[in-house]
């Protein structure tokens, strides 16, 4: 677990620099919208949650209160071992298509 704090905080520091881009008007509310589904089906996961709960507050506290009411919006995602054998499937369905 030692490397999955850091690793998320990469990934949410490219949301913050989504959602204040977007604030700036630099990215327009469609593609903000759209956007918006990436970290909505990150945040689910029970480990991102937590990795948030260490990382939160060293963020502004605007982008921290829209990622906690993201989090509050997004369904707990199932645990990481249905999506490993969901990911497992979905693989050997695209390999059985292989010539």
């Amino acid at each position: 677990m030692p490397q999955f704090v850091p690793l998320n905080q990469g990934s949410v520091v490219n949301y913050e620099d989504a959602y204040y881009q977007h604030q700036e008007g630099s990215l327009d509310d469609v593609a903000f919208e759209s956007w918006k589904r990436t970290p909505l089906a990150g945040l689910g996961s029970a480990s991102r949650r937590g990795a948030w709960r260490r990382i939160g507050d060293s963020f502004g506290s605007d982008f921290e209160a829209f990622i906690n009411q993201l989090i509050a919006e997004a369904p707990v995602a199932p645990q990481p071992l249905a999506r490993t054998e969901r990911w497992k499937d979905d693989l050997a369905a695209e390999l059985a298509k292989a010539p």
